[in-house]
């Protein structure tokens, strides 16, 4: 008989389902098991011929892909769930499209729960308090504003873009929110944070704002996210959270600029504006990104729907 060996590699955070469905999956891939492999045991190392048979990338003869092409590593980057938008300065409620930014956050934790991501980040704004995105900041820089811009320091209204003189560009006018250190900028408290996890503050230079989880709107910097995305081989970005017209959009859009398999989870995600979203979502499906519903994911994760 051929004796199979293998090591489980699993999130930090897994639970004991996920660990045992894992575990049931590698046995079912081989041709048969020899020997104990509870979950405490040491790892058992293979021959060297078998360590080759197990980890050859492809069957030429039959075009079989191995274990590893059909599971490729993914990461669910959690976007600005932060209190400031759910119910702080800039909840989505109060926004044109009068969503419920707490919506997100159940659906996030089953996420976490029952999915086995390989990578887990979680993104904040982290303004300081003269932020560049605050409307009630405007007269700080309106010396800075274009004469081409529709509106000015004076006619300016919440969520009006002014476009101010280059390398700035458009802006769009917030409330202030998010203040680095402050209650607002903390994650939702009933957000599940993942052991191990990878945090991402962005907007943090008073000048530059920054949707993206990947670079700031102007691309002046870039933040290490898709460093440490590529330090760990993700191939597969699940995006989740707020706001969909924004951040969520912009940190997609990075991503599938970086060549990774970009998936936006639709139903985890709420929004500013409804027009403005529905521009952002064709946008982002012409460039190739997917959007899902939350419980599509663990099968697209688990590798048991096809890649289509």
């Amino acid at each position: 008989s051929h004796t199979c060996f293998f090591t489980l590699d699993l999130p930090p955070y897994s639970t004991e389902e996920i660990m045992y469905e894992r575990l049931n999956y590698a046995i079912t891939h081989c041709s048969s098991i020899d020997g104990d492999y509870g979950l405490n045991e040491p790892t058992m190392q293979p021959d060297l011929d078998e360590e080759e048979d197990i980890s050859s990338t492809r069957n030429t003869d039959s075009g079989e892909s191995t274990l590893q092409d059909q599971h490729p590593l993914s990461a669910l980057i959690i976007v600005d769930v932060q209190n400031d938008f759910i119910h702080g300065t800039l909840a989505m409620k109060d926004c044109p499209a009068k969503q419920d930014g707490e919506a997100v956050v159940p659906i996030i934790n089953h996420l976490l729960k029952t999915v086995p991501f390989d990578v887990v980040a979680y993104t904040q704004d982290w303004h300081p308090k003269d932020h560049i995105s605050f409307y009630e900041n405007l007269h700080l820089r309106q010396h800075l504003i274009s004469s081409k811009s529709k509106v000015n320091a004076t006619t300016a209204n919440l969520y009006d873009t002014v476009r101010f003189k280059t390398p700035i560009g458009e802006q769009v006018l917030w409330p202030t929110h998010c203040i680095q250190n402050t209650s607002g900028a903390q994650l939702h408290e009933a957000l599940i944070v993942a052991h191990n996890s990878v945090f991402i503050l962005k907007g943090d230079n008073s000048n530059i704002d920054s949707y993206s989880a990947f670079w700031s709107n102007q691309r002046k910097s870039r933040t290490n996210l898709d460093k440490k995305l590529k330090e760990r081989n993700i191939r597969n970005v699940y995006i989740a959270g707020l706001a969909l017209d924004f951040c969520v959009a912009s940190t997609a859009s990075h991503s599938l600029e970086l060549n990774y398999r970009t998936f936006i989870i639709e139903d985890a995600c709420r929004g500013v504006d409804e027009s403005v979203m529905k521009i952002k979502v064709e946008e982002l499906k012409k460039d190739g990104c997917e959007f899902v519903q939350a419980d599509m994911v663990e099968s697209l994760v688990r590798g048991f729907m096809p890649n289509d």
